[in-house]
């Protein structure tokens, strides 16, 4: 009766897998939702996306970056055209449903190439993501990207690996490389992940395959698009490339020789619970060592699913460590192999649950103990996932609130073709609507812009990055500038965070000395 009853829990449990699967999904936008309009500023990025939105819709003067991918800020744009232009209305549709999405192509990638048991428990742990619930709370692109890149690899399999309508499956995965890439350049790992893995298990036959032709024709058809936006707008169809990886190469040139923090990233993903099964889960892969062979004739189906995972952690990481080698790189760049991590780690937990079914083999609850084993340590893994992004998150929700203010101020207090001179571009243009530039270079260039261009405001705080020069710069022309609006980091309000200038007279164009406002004053008076 006993051994009934148990039985009858884990078959009610087997064959509601589905019922497991929408709970994880509601528990997912539950915590996503939860933090969706936490944050009282806008950071950087986000500043860029929202201005290029507004850019396209209203035309408030901003700079379009050929290093920003097109499609967050095109979707954006066309929420603002509907009359949406709520912050947090925007965040669900543009990253929310992402992020919920992506917990969901974590469970079917898992389920195709592994098993239900296996996506249940990585859709869980994506659910609870730390990096991933941080960034559903920010205007971002990297849930999308993520979202598209999983999609390709779920078709992927389902198509080739399957051979399930490989015509629909392969155009499909086609599609979404394109898309993915122009939501992020860094989603070009995706189409490497692919791209080795057909190398080295199909390599000559490639593009004999009539399979791979619907996969590369409709990746080109979608493509073209963007080329062509990228040639109308900057005069050349891969103006992202000299930017984006010229930025990198800059970057490269002044970091170390390999960039080995990288590694940390794993346990930085993880923490503790989660980590120590990921070790155990990446153990198990020594067959795909033992059996590289049988992997390039494409012999095991097991082995070629072991070997498709473990190039999805490998190539980024060959990426961050050696080729890009940024110290400054952030966990949120990497996220592509996060599921696979997800995978790895429930691999791992399978496996403990196999090894207590078989060493209690006397005992009549073993399976049922081995599953309340398993799913206590995914929920402490969890709860410690939850507790680091909530921490997090509330750090952060109210940094950069000073640009926010200044910028709706100045939009309050200025006109359409007024100019603002500020190091927070993206913030300001989105708050206050009005052409921001930069303060950089040499402070004679920055006086001969002024003079040239006559901004009516002057926005300096540490918030930013600002010249050494620009600190004092209105105290020493107190002539030509004064202070407007002035806002503090402590209650106290001793010490100011950010002042905002308004600009009372220029220097002259031609000497940049101060132009005398009165006239009938002579020299030597």
């Amino acid at each position: 009766m006993k051994v009934d009853s148990q039985n009858k829990i884990l078959d009610f449990l087997t064959k509601n897998k589905n019922l497991v699967l929408i709970v994880i999904l509601i528990f997912a936008f539950y915590l996503r939702f939860k933090y969706l309009n936490i944050n009282t500023a806008i950071w950087w990025d986000e500043g860029e996306y929202l201005s290029i939105a507004k850019e396209w819709t209203y035309g408030i003067n901003y700079d379009v970056p050929s290093v920003r991918q097109p499609l967050v800020p095109f979707l954006i744009s066309i929420l603002y055209r509907i009359g949406i232009s709520s912050l947090a209305i925007i965040k669900f549709f543009v990253v929310l449903i992402p992020s919920v999405a992506s917990v969901l192509l974590t469970y079917l990638l898992g389920k195709e190439i592994y098993n239900k048991n296996v996506g249940l428990i990585s859709s869980f742990i994506m659910s609870v993501f730390w990096v991933a619930l941080f960034w559903s709370s920010r205007v971002s692109t990297d849930l999308m990207g993520l979202s598209f890149s999983l999609l390709a690899f779920w078709a992927f399999w389902k198509g080739y690996e399957k051979k399930i309508n490989p015509k629909l499956y392969l155009s499909i995965v086609g599609i979404v490389l394109a898309l993915g890439f122009t939501t992020r350049v860094g989603n070009v790992l995706a189409i490497l992940i692919l791209g080795t893995y057909l190398v080295l298990t199909v390599r000559l036959n490639l593009f004999k395959e009539k399979p791979i032709m619907y996969l590369v024709l409709s990746s080109v058809i979608a493509v073209i698009p963007y080329l062509i936006w990228n040639q109308l707008t900057f005069g050349n169809i891969f103006a992202f490339w000299g930017l984006y990886f010229g930025t990198v190469s800059h970057a490269t040139s002044t970091s170390a020789p390999f960039f080995w923090g990288f590694f940390n990233f794993f346990k930085l993903y993880l923490f503790n619970t989660f980590f120590i099964f990921f070790i155990l889960g990446l153990l198990l892969f020594y067959k795909v060592l033992l059996g590289f062979d049988i992997v390039l004739k494409r012999g095991d189906k097991k082995l070629l699913a072991d070997f498709f995972v473990l190039l999805m952690i490998i190539i980024p990481t060959i990426y961050f460590v050696f080729i890009q080698r940024q110290v400054t790189t952030e966990p949120r760049w990497a996220m592509i192999m996060a599921p696979a991590i997800f995978f790895t780690v429930a691999n791992g937990l399978l496996f403990l649950q196999k090894q207590i079914v078989k060493y209690l083999e006397e005992f009549e609850y073993k399976k049922i103990l081995s599953l309340i084993v398993i799913v206590i340590i995914v929920l402490f893994g969890g709860f410690s996932e939850i507790n680091h992004a909530d921490n997090l998150i509330q750090s952060k929700k109210d940094s950069y609130l000073p640009l926010k203010f200044a910028g709706e101020w100045i939009k309050e207090n200025s006109n359409n073709e007024d100019i603002v001179f500020s190091s927070a571009v993206p913030q300001n243009s989105y708050y206050s609507e009005r052409r921001t530039i930069t303060v950089h270079g040499a402070e004679e260039k920055f006086n001969k812009d002024i003079a040239e261009l006559k901004p009516k405001f002057l926005e300096i705080t540490p918030l930013e990055g600002y010249p050494e020069w620009a600190w004092d710069w209105p105290a020493r022309h107190q002539d030509l500038v004064k202070p407007v609006r002035v806002y503090f980091i402590d209650e106290a309000q001793t010490q100011p965070i950010l002042i905002v200038y308004q600009f009372i007279d220029y220097p002259n164009q031609e000497s940049n000395t101060i132009a005398n406002v009165d006239a009938g004053v002579k020299e030597g008076n």
